[in-house]
C-alpha cells in the first residue's frame, strides 16, 4: 500500500494547499481526500468543551473590560462640569490623569487578547494533536495518497470527504484532555505517598526519642 502523506498540522489547523503525493504514481492511481478541520474541530466533543471553556474565559475578562470602560466614560462626563468651576491648573491635572487611565485601559484590552489567543491553543493544540493522528491512520489503513484540508482544493478529478468519519472516529476515542488530567493525578499521588512515608518516619524518629 503506498504510504498516505499527511500534510503536518499547523496550530492555526492548516494543511499545505499544495498537493503533494507519497512517490511517484500514476494519475489512475492516486487517492484523494479532504477534510474541514474547522467543521472538524467544531463538531467534535473535545472541540464544545475547549469552545464553552474560551467563551466562560473571554466573557470573564471582557466584563471587567467593560466595567473599567464604564468607569472611564462616566469619569469623562463628570470631567466635563468641572471644567467650568476647576481652574485651569487643577482641570489640566484631571485631564492628564484621565488619558492615562484610558492608556492603561488599553494596554488592558491588549494583554486580555494575547491571554484570550493563549487560552485557545493551550485549548486547541490537543485536539489537533489528535486530529493528526486519525488522519494518519485513517489515510494508511484506506490508502488515501494525500489527505488535504477541504479549503485548499480549487479542483481535483475525483476525492473523498472524510470529515464526517474523522468527527466519528474521533469521538469514539477518549477525550485529548484525559492523559493531560490523568498525567497530574499521578504526579499528585505520587507526591502523596513520599509526604505520607516522610510522615510517617518523623513519627517513628519522634518515638525512638
Amino acid at each position: 500500500m503506498t504510504r498516505p502523506i499527511l500534510i503536518s498540522l499547523a496550530f492555526a489547523g492548516l494543511f499545505a494547499s499544495a498537493l503533494v503525493t507519497a512517490s511517484p504514481a500514476r494519475a489512475e492511481d492516486v487517492k484523494i481526500a479532504v477534510v474541514d478541520l474547522y467543521q472538524a474541530i467544531a463538531e467534535t466533543e473535545d472541540g464544545q468543551q475547549a469552545k464553552q471553556q474560551l467563551e466562560s474565559y473571554f466573557n470573564k475578562k471582557q466584563k471587567k473590560l467593560d466595567a473599567k470602560s464604564e468607569t472611564l466614560k462616566q469619569k469623562m462626563e463628570d470631567l466635563k462640569d468641572k471644567e467650568k468651576v476647576l481652574d485651569k491648573g487643577d482641570y489640566e491635572k484631571e485631564v492628564e490623569t484621565l488619558q492615562e487611565e484610558i492608556v492603561a485601559l488599553q494596554n488592558t484590552y491588549a494583554d486580555y487578547q494575547k491571554k484570550v489567543l493563549d487560552k485557545e491553543m493551550e485549548l486547541t493544540e490537543p485536539i489537533l494533536k489528535k486530529l493528526e493522528e486519525i488522519l494518519e491512520r485513517i489515510g494508511k489503513k484506506e490508502g488515501y495518497t494525500v489527505i488535504l484540508r477541504k479549503e485548499a482544493v480549487a479542483w481535483a478529478p475525483t476525492y473523498t470527504d472524510i470529515t464526517d468519519k474523522v468527527i466519528q472516529e474521533y469521538n469514539k476515542e477518549p477525550s485529548a484532555f484525559d492523559s493531560k488530567g490523568k498525567g497530574s493525578k499521578g504526579t499528585k499521588g505520587t507526591k502523596g505517598t513520599k509526604d505520607s512515608k516522610s510522615s510517617g518516619d518523623k513519627k517513628k524518629k519522634s518515638d525512638s526519642e
